[in-house]
């Protein structure tokens, strides 16, 4: 007896589709899946051209590839890589191989850091580091809850970073926090200390006629700043 065999011939073109399919691209959720600019995270890939370099940008910028950056012999890879200046909100991750690439997301939260110097009287000229900001966007500082004047590197560029200028305002001495702010986000920048209460030393000499030069040394004034002398007043 013979049996009876049928064959279904598919077109050429459901065969590439078919190919299509099994090898499309995907890129999984970062892990972390937010963070600041500089901070590192890592996604799995798979689906690429197999043992191939592959690139990340984030909002269209390069960023750097620590490690994963070539896929195996199935097109996959663990890729870690680092979030390069971009501006705050959720941003887009491209993960290409050349010829082939798929999306997914990155939340880039505000940052400051850097504080220049770190302590100083009232009046001290500071400067600060801003990242992950709203682009192009003007920037304010409180020290303490108290506003600062910024009397440099406002607004912020395209990339949503600056590095600021600014006046420690008149407030409390001690430790006190530094607050970036672009009206919607925050960031702190730690803390500046503030030089105690000004003091004045003894005069010298410390007796004479009227008319007499005298010397004092004093400290913890406001810097720059023109002083007044009264006596008996």
């Amino acid at each position: 007896m013979v049996a009876a065999c049928t064959l279904l011939l598919l077109p050429l073109s459901s065969l590439i589709a078919l190919e299509g399919v099994a090898s499309a691209q995907a890129v999984g959720t970062p892990s972390p899946a937010s963070g600041i600019v500089g901070s590192t995270t890592t996604v799995a890939v798979s689906g690429y051209v197999a043992t191939h370099s592959l690139t990340v940008t984030v909002d269209s910028v390069t960023a750097t590839v620590n490690s994963g950056g070539t896929t195996d012999g199935t097109g996959a890879a663990s890729v870690n890589f680092t979030i390069p200046p971009v501006p705050n909100g959720t941003q887009t991750v491209v993960v290409s191989d050349g010829t082939n690439n798929d999306t997914t997301s990155f939340t880039v939260n505000a940052a400051a850091s850097g504080l220049s110097p770190t302590s100083g009287a009232i009046g001290t000229s500071a400067t600060v580091t801003a990242q992950g900001f709203i682009a192009s966007h003007a920037l304010t500082v409180t020290v303490n809850g108290v506003s600062a004047t910024v009397t440099g590197g406002s607004p912020t560029d395209a990339t949503g970073s600056a590095t600021l200028t600014f006046t420690v305002p008149t407030t409390t001495s001690g430790a006190q926090a530094v607050v970036v702010s672009d009206g919607t986000n925050t960031a702190g920048a730690g803390n500046f200390t503030i030089s105690s209460a000004a003091s004045l030393n003894s005069p010298s000499p410390t007796s004479g006629p009227v008319g007499q030069s005298v010397t004092v040394t004093g400290s913890g004034f406001i810097a720059n700043h023109t002083l007044t002398v009264t006596v008996a007043g």
